[in-house]
């Protein structure tokens, strides 16, 4: 799964090119996090004002809202992104999305039926 960073097309930070990292820092970051309070080892803290979910699509409810901006799987916000509610944050320094590896564990025996195939097809076309 590809990330990238998301933001309003109605946020102060759309209207921007943000020329180094410390332009985020003076916005709210929506980041995710488990209910037990653990932050995701993909997540990392900027911004001194942080607002958390334990969901990816509360997250990009809250930064469609213009809430901050957000670190968001590209599969999640591609839809919003497509309607013109929400844009990719320009940024001029280094990259700051990533792409996390999804495994599928299946049993051996039951790999090669059509309908298991069929769904690693369409997990790969997805993510």
């Amino acid at each position: 799964m590809k990330f990238d960073l998301y933001i309003a097309k109605s946020h102060p930070l759309a209207n921007q090119v943000c020329k180094n990292i410390d332009n985020l820092r003076l916005y709210r970051q929506l980041l995710l996090r488990s209910r037990t309070t653990q932050t995701s080892s993909f997540q990392f803290k900027l911004s001194p004002d942080i607002w958390y979910s334990d969901n990816y699509f509360v997250l990009l409810e809250l930064t469609l809202q213009g809430y901050g901006w957000c670190l968001l799987p590209n599969h999640v916000a591609i839809d919003e992104v497509n309607k013109g509610g929400l844009i990719k944050l320009p940024i001029e320094f280094e990259e700051m999305g990533w792409v996390a590896n999804v495994d599928v564990l299946q049993h051996q025996k039951h790999s090669s039926l059509d309908v298991f195939k069929d769904l690693r097809t369409s997990l790969r076309n997805l993510l």
